[in-house]
């Protein structure tokens, strides 16, 4: 994350317990410190990966600088270990990123001056980022989720002020279709605050993402 000047990194790693937990407790730092990066749980392991440095000051100043590391957190010896670099320096995917299948899946993002359309998924099990079907537009910060097997892609931000009002359905083997345009554009979108939308199928016997494992 950022300190308050909205410049400098940190690599600050608190946890809550949140079954009896009345307290955060401190846990080892991320071994980068950094901002906009992304995280998820797999199989009670944590996966921490991308992000940019610097915020403010590169937002405005310039160069923007992403970061393409991955690492993983053990919380039974609150330890890290590297992994496996992606494919490109990614920044801004936090909220298109989920798990189906044991995979770590996510789509577009920035990288340096760039907005991206791309979509990866992670095994674990082999340390390895695969390409998926790309988004139909580029696009930072679209917010991603998986509804009844299909995948939901909506909003997002290309270039300084362009944000997309776009929102597409797809099948991660198969491709996407736009299912809806609403009437107000949305940038980093929560999760669960995707709008009504009107469906249809992108293939008449949609299934589960069959993600190799």
């Amino acid at each position: 994350g950022l300190l308050p000047d909205r410049v400098t990194d940190t690599g600050a790693h608190w946890a809550l317990n949140i079954d009896s937990g009345t307290e955060w407790e401190e846990r080892a730092p991320l071994p980068q410190a950094k901002n906009h990066h992304s995280a998820l749980a797999v199989d009670g392991l944590i996966y921490v990966f991308g992000g940019e440095l610097g915020h403010d000051q590169v937002h405005y100043e310039g160069p923007w600088h992403d970061v393409p590391n991955m690492h993983r957190y053990n919380p039974a010896t609150d330890s890290w270990i590297k992994l496996g670099d992606l494919p490109t320096p990614l920044s801004h995917v936090e909220p298109s990123c989920f798990v189906v299948n044991g995979h770590i899946v996510f789509m577009g993002g920035r990288t340096g001056h760039y907005d991206v359309a791309e979509a990866w998924h992670y095994s674990p099990q082999h340390d390895e980022w695969l390409p998926l079907p790309a988004l139909p537009e580029r696009g930072r910060g679209v917010a991603a989720l998986l509804i009844d097997d299909s995948i939901y892609v909506a909003g997002g931000r290309y270039y300084r002020t362009a944000i997309s009002a776009n929102v597409w359905k797809g099948d991660l083997n198969v491709g996407w279709d736009k299912v809806l345009q609403p009437s107000a554009a949305t940038y980093f979108v929560a999760r669960n605050c995707i709008p009504q939308y009107t469906e249809f199928s992108c293939s008449e016997n949609a299934e589960a993402p069959n993600l190799p494992t």
